[in-house]
């Protein structure tokens, strides 16, 4: 009898985490095993990393590292001893950016089985983006020595491997383009368009402590992780159905679509 099916989500964390003792292994430095992984509690990072990823997968993660993890990791990868209290300087911010590309490319070799080719991209950033999700502490160990990396998903990319799940994302057969008319004869899903759904337009979002939230008040402005020219999301159970630029219609906001998924994967997210 087989075992319980690895979800997509898990299949993509499992190829980053199984990759990242490897790479540091590489390092010569002994031989570091996957302690674990578990939900992000208390976690201070003093450097980000974003990786785009393309062709098989689309979206970015997050790599985010405190300040006694990236000193280790650099003094692992240069042999030279790190302490970092604070940023990481530009010879180690470039050490750093390395490092993750080196692991960026044992884990797209991990993800090809899965996901197909995928390209990646890894980019120092001076923080990690806003609105981020799926956020998870990767732990290996080497005896007494231990590193924790954080790793977050952003929300096209946490979209993505979800529709990926299976049957637990599977609302209507699989259907071709064009046969949406079969889908409501055979279905009977014409009894349900009439059913109103309540759709939410995104402008953007970001992440805040709780004393700036408290802070907020009248006249105070919150800025968001989207630039003025991006398109805005059309949600539907919190999942992203369309893309589009905001116009005025008749005095009402609108969205006037430039980008929208199939009608087919618009009824699997209700």
């Amino acid at each position: 009898m087989g075992g319980t099916p690895v979800t997509k989500i898990e299949a993509f964390f499992d190829a980053w985490s199984a990759s990242l003792p490897e790479l540091v292994s590489q390092l010569g430095s002994g031989t570091w095993t996957f302690a674990g992984m578990s939900a992000v509690e208390q976690h201070t990072p003093v450097a980000a990393l974003r990786v785009r990823l393309q062709q098989g997968l689309k979206g970015c993660l997050w790599i985010a590292l405190a300040a006694q993890d990236a000193s280790l990791l650099l003094e692992l990868f240069t042999g030279e001893a790190a302490v970092l209290a604070a940023a990481p300087d530009g010879m180690q911010q470039e050490a750093l950016l390395e490092l993750i590309r080196q692991w960026s490319g044992l884990a797209a070799s991990r993800l090809k089985p899965v996901f197909g080719e995928v390209a990646v991209e890894a980019v120092y950033e001076t923080a990690p983006a806003s609105g981020l999700t799926a956020s998870r502490l990767l732990r290996i160990g080497c005896g007494e020595r231990s590193i924790v990396v954080r790793v977050e998903l952003d929300s096209d990319l946490l979209l993505l491997l979800d529709r990926r799940q299976g049957p637990r994302a599977q609302v209507v057969p699989e259907a071709t383009s064009g046969s949406l008319d079969q889908l409501l004869r055979e279905g009977n899903l014409d009894l349900l368009l009439d059913v109103e759904l309540g759709v939410t337009l995104r402008f953007g979002s970001r992440r805040a402590p709780l004393r700036e939230v408290l802070g907020l008040s009248p006249g105070a402005v919150l800025e968001l992780n989207r630039e003025i020219q991006e398109p805005v999301d059309l949600l539907l159970n919190d999942r992203v159905i369309a893309r589009g630029d905001v116009v005025v219609v008749d005095g009402n906001y609108g969205l006037h679509i430039t980008d929208v998924i199939s009608p087919e994967q618009r009824l699997r997210t209700v």
